[in-house]
């Protein structure tokens, strides 16, 4: 328990996501969150451990977060180049060592190829 298998997607669907979870509209503190748990498909009790929160106050923000992603109509797409900047720097903290319990879960190929 703890990692989910995502859903299959192809690798420009899976930047689209990440992207959408790193919109400036996003509140920063659950930037990374949103991406591990939409992308690479971690629930909220490993994400919540790791972020040193409790289960339940991390479940509740990544609902808040995918409701904005709704409400506010962010695009799931790849951001154009001029983009990027105040982006990436979400991105990047994926190439953190493996969350406990998770296993071995590497961002690292994905980001390169968006890169």
């Amino acid at each position: 328990m703890g990692w989910r298998q995502p859903q299959p997607l192809r690798r420009s669907q899976r930047l689209a996501l990440m992207f959408a979870g790193t919109h400036p509209p996003i509140d920063e503190g659950i930037r990374a969150p949103l991406i591990l748990h939409v992308v690479l498909g971690l629930d909220a009790k490993v994400i919540a451990s790791s972020f040193l929160m409790f289960p339940a106050a991390m479940s509740k923000r990544l609902v808040r977060a995918k409701d904005k992603i709704r409400q506010a109509g962010i695009p799931y797409r790849v951001p154009e180049r001029e983009e990027l900047a105040g982006r990436l720097d979400t991105c990047w903290t994926l190439f953190m060592p493996p969350l406990p319990k998770a296993g071995p879960i590497r961002a690292e190929p994905m980001l390169r190829a968006a890169i």
